[in-house]
């Protein structure tokens, strides 16, 4: 399934992935924490779970946010929605480069490319102004060109 313009549907697909990832990331701070360090363990555990209630909410807003821009096809939502990304995007750039250890490089890298394919989805939904998206006349021609090749 190709995804033209779904911008709810990709949003909470990157919902639904990157909370799982996150999961995974913040039971592994817990658990290296307090194995490591047993005295910072409650304060890193309370620390965790408060950063991931967060990156829900966030992630939350941008499922809300790419499921009206989809369902309203607005030039400003489009806008505000590759914002977020944008900054989502820069966000887990920083944090690819900076990571402690497999799972969180895997949760940035994840990030990274779920924040580059929501705004190439808003995009081509900002650059339809409201109208349907329809592919290319150039490639709807190859395509036939493709067929036509094959019955001979």
């Amino acid at each position: 399934m190709k995804l033209t313009y779904e911008t709810g549907i990709a949003t909470v697909i990157q919902f639904a992935v990157l909370s799982l990832l996150n999961i995974g990331t913040q039971l592994n701070s817990i658990i290296t924490t307090c194995h490591t360090h047993s005295s910072n363990c409650l304060t890193n555990s309370l620390s965790s779970i408060g950063y991931f209630l967060l990156i829900v909410v966030w992630f939350g807003l941008i499922w809300l946010l790419g499921y009206f821009t989809q369902k309203r096809r607005s030039r400003r939502l489009c806008l505000t929605l590759v914002t977020a990304e944008f900054l989502i995007l820069v966000v887990s750039i920083s944090n690819a480069r900076h990571h402690t250890d497999v799972l969180g490089l895997i949760t940035s890298v994840a990030d990274a490319g779920f924040a580059i394919w929501v705004i190439a989805l808003a995009v081509r939904l900002m650059r339809a102004r409201g109208g349907r998206i329809v592919s290319s006349d150039r490639a709807r021609r190859r395509r036939h060109a493709d067929t036509d090749l094959s019955k001979l």
